[in-house]
């Protein structure tokens, strides 16, 4: 069973919160690096230059976080970035990283943004917390080390992002998730938006974005920046390759058949099971891992779950500001649930 640390950190400083992170996580932090050392020796996915990014690039509450959380871990930020840098397109296709999907959906439980990624960085743990900042809390759903892979804020916003590889270098390995966490801290859809639309991208991301009553997707590039998906009502469903076709081009690197072989088999799911709930969204997602040649492999045996093994997912409830989380098979593991306060 993949390790989940549930944190309610409340109004603490950010050096604070991110001391009691590293501190809770610290023999899972270890092991993580110690993992990524393993893997990195082999395939070279992580350069350690690329990860030592400038602190003060930082927005200050968050380079407080970080330092606080190296504090806590017992270890550099330097080595925290590494573990991001794993988590980044482009080391997208190092064993490090893994096959997210991305999906909207609005059913019974409201406008709920959900994901599943299998034998990423996630399934070496993953980290629930909730702080408040300004009037507002923040719930996110971290790596090992990191600052965010997606949340939901008390205003009923859910944001989440996924990787579509990009060829072109990294040099901050944290920047989207920076962006991430800046996007939380907004009030809807249009706000957020302008938040991602503005930040300085160094990769290509694939972003949702829901407050109940709209939601869309977003692919973006360091230089372009397009709306693919619109509407409260309508589902997403998206794996980890480009819909627009001026992404697409100017990628630059080959996308793993998975990648097509997940989305088309993501999507013909959802047209038969119409999944409304968090519950029905979990076992949607258990049922996609295990089916057969979901990896694109020559095997017609082979799924993700046996390859990759069994993937974390989440659903973020825009209505109920409410994160659910499940490490392993939803009909044997509870999810665990945090929710952000309302205003």
């Amino acid at each position: 069973m993949i390790p989940v640390f549930r944190m309610e950190l409340g109004a603490a400083s950010p050096r604070a919160r991110g001391r009691q992170i590293g501190e809770t996580c610290r023999v899972a932090i270890a092991d993580a690096r110690r993992r990524l050392r393993a893997e990195t020796e082999v395939t070279g996915g992580v350069d350690e230059g690329d990860a030592l990014a400038r602190m003060d690039d930082r927005p200050p509450e968050l380079a407080a976080e970080l330092t606080g959380m190296a504090e806590g871990a017992g270890c550099t930020p330097s080595e925290l970035l590494q573990l991001q840098a794993a988590a980044d397109g482009r080391a997208h296709v190092a064993p490090g990283c893994g096959l997210t999907t991305a999906l909207h959906v609005h059913g019974a439980g409201g406008s709920m943004i959900a994901g599943a990624v299998n034998g990423g960085l996630l399934s070496w743990g993953v980290v629930l917390t909730s702080h408040c900042v300004d009037d507002h809390t923040i719930v996110a759903l971290r790596s090992l080390g990191g600052l965010a892979w997606a949340g939901v804020n008390s205003r009923g916003l859910g944001v989440m992002a996924a990787h579509p590889p990009w060829g072109a270098r990294v040099l901050e390995a944290d920047g989207w998730q920076i962006t991430l966490r800046r996007a939380l801290r907004q009030h809807d859809v249009a706000s957020a938006r302008a938040t991602l639309k503005a930040a300085t991208r160094r990769g290509g991301r694939y972003w949702l974005i829901s407050d109940g009553a709209d939601s869309e997707g977003i692919e973006s590039s360091p230089s372009l920046f397009a709306v693919t998906r619109r509407g409260a009502r309508v589902a997403h469903v998206h794996t980890d390759h480009y819909f627009d076709a001026g992404l697409r081009a100017r990628a630059g690197v080959e996308v793993s058949p998975r990648s097509y072989r997940r989305m088309e088999l993501a999507s013909s799911m959802y047209v038969q099971r119409q999944p409304e709930n968090v519950e029905a969204l979990f076992d949607f997602f258990d049922a996609l891992d295990h089916t057969h040649g979901a990896t694109g492999d020559e095997k017609v045996e082979d799924n993700d779950a046996s390859v990759l093994g069994v993937s974390v997912k989440f659903v973020a409830q825009c209505g109920t500001r409410t994160l659910h989380v499940s490490s392993g098979e939803s009909a044997s593991h509870l999810p665990t649930r945090m929710v952000a306060a309302s205003q």
